[in-house]
């Protein structure tokens, strides 16, 4: 349908708080989702901006972006000049109704990065939420916990399984097979609460530095992330000040994840081994 004569009057309706809930489902990928979105709003009276408007507006917002789309729909929607130049025939208020969508769409768009507080999570070792698409749907949690890595004791966690014939020789542990099942706490006390495990082996794959091979899962046992696991696979540089290692996926609640782990010697006993990590998790989830 084609645009009203210029002496009808268009008033601007924006989306009911019903429209707003469903907005996420309108914006789409990066380049075209503004222009994807401008075509579900409607003016008054039942009239629709016609296809030829349409998309002019797609290829502005695509062509030059919010900011360029709003200063040149601003200064040339509406004119008989501004008309003239971009071929098309505008009502005089169009511009306002340009102006006012893109204000729209950059609104919902920062009010999705705005970070959820541990506090409104309910759980204490969980750091922040925040989302990380405009479609609302992928976010990015931050756990922080302690890693308890006993290797001496009555009950170790970590235990020698493999060595290669010259291990016990080698300065970086060369060969060694280690298979773990740490507890993860909220604090370095060994004693404080019991949110996981880390469960997987450690290869000291390294001839000239101790560097080990990790293949390690982190399985939650509190809370509603009670049952779901991230899964860490790759380097881990053993005396290095931050230690980061990859996040390939997950299960449960972390099923598609991806991120990656930040840890961080938190105290370790020289004499029998046994040390204390500080594990920053920072993981894209669903």
């Amino acid at each position: 349908m084609d645009p009203p004569s210029h002496g009808s009057r268009l008033t601007v309706h924006f989306p009911t708080s019903e429209s707003l809930r469903k907005a996420p489902e309108l914006i789409c990928s990066v380049g075209d989702k503004e222009a994807r979105t401008l075509k579900k709003i409607q003016l008054g009276d039942g009239h629709k901006v016609s296809k030829l408007v349409e998309d002019k507006i797609a290829q502005e917002v695509c062509s030059h972006g919010f900011v360029k789309a709003v200063q040149k729909a601003s200064s040339t929607v509406g004119t008989k000049e501004g008309e003239k130049k971009n071929n098309l025939t505008y009502v005089p208020c169009m511009a306002t109704f340009i102006f006012s969508s893109l204000l729209l769409l950059l609104i919902l768009s920062c009010a999705n990065s705005i970070p959820v507080t541990s506090s409104e999570q309910g759980d204490d070792y969980l750091v922040s939420t925040r989302l990380v698409s405009n479609a609302a749907v992928e976010k990015q949690s931050h756990f922080r916990f302690y890693c308890h890595i006993i290797v001496n004791g009555s009950n170790p966690t970590a235990v020698r399984v493999a060595a290669a014939s010259g291990t016990n020789k080698s300065s970086t542990y060369f060969g060694l097979v280690v298979l773990m099942d740490d507890p993860l706490t909220t604090t370095p006390d060994v004693n404080s609460k019991l949110v996981g495990r880390a469960q997987g082996t450690n290869a000291a794959a390294g001839l000239y530095k101790v560097e080990f091979f990790m293949a390690m899962n982190f399985i939650f046992t509190d809370g509603k992330f009670n049952g779901s696991t991230i899964a860490i696979f790759g380097h881990n540089e053993v005396f290095s000040a931050v230690q980061e290692m990859p996040i390939i996926g997950g299960s449960g609640l972390f099923r598609f994840a991806r991120g990656y782990v930040l840890a961080r010697t938190y105290s370790r006993d020289l004499m029998t081994g046994n040390a204390v990590m500080q594990f920053d998790v920072f993981v894209n989830h669903y």
